[in-house]
């Protein structure tokens, strides 16, 4: 009787309520993570985006280089991709405007 109330999904540990994920399949200290990380590209480590996206200072090396990993978390490297795209879109600079800029 005991082992049946033990086994219950009221009484397991289910990450999944805990820590939400949304449509990309992403929590939201991952998606936090993926914005900073992209933002401040080359200016901070993993590890300090890890910090800043609110991980555990003493563990936050290890949980950038797990979301780091493509095995572990190929959805954080996939929108870390569309992340880069999207600024790069916003930061293209394209021939004619430049030309038109230099012109005034």
């Amino acid at each position: 009787m005991k082992k049946d109330i033990a086994n219950t999904t009221a009484n397991t540990k289910d990450m999944s309520f805990r820590n939400p994920k949304d449509g990309e399949g992403l929590t939201e200290k991952q998606k936090i993570f993926v914005n900073i990380f992209t933002e401040n590209e080359g200016r901070l480590t993993p590890t300090e985006c890890a910090r800043r996206a609110g991980y555990k200072p003493e563990s936050a090396n290890v949980r950038a280089s797990e979301l780091m990993n493509g095995r572990n978390f190929p959805s954080v490297l996939k929108a870390i991709a569309r992340r880069r795209t999207e600024i790069e879109k916003t930061h293209e600079v394209k021939l004619n405007k430049h030309v038109q800029e230099l012109a005034r």
